[in-house]
């Protein structure tokens, strides 16, 4: 898959609730979002188990969404 770029028309996409940009955005920021919500734990044995935290993942995904629709586009 080749790498996502975020560029000013994406942003506008999200901005008018395009489902598509909105995808897009939230793929772009997808590793990060699961390196914080997964956690660690250790058993008697001394063996990590590491899980992720989907609903928290999708609280935040829907927070940075509605914060988007926000943002206020400055033009030069």
């Amino acid at each position: 898959m080749s790498r996502i770029t975020l560029t000013m028309e994406l942003i506008q996409g999200v901005l008018r609730g395009e489902e598509a940009a909105q995808k897009i955005i939230l793929q772009y920021y997808d590793q990060y979002l699961n390196s914080l919500v997964t956690t660690m734990t250790e058993d008697e044995n001394g063996n990590k188990h590491y899980q992720l935290d989907e609903d928290l993942k999708i609280q935040i995904q829907y927070k940075y969404l509605e914060a988007i629709k926000k943002w206020k586009v400055i033009k030069k």
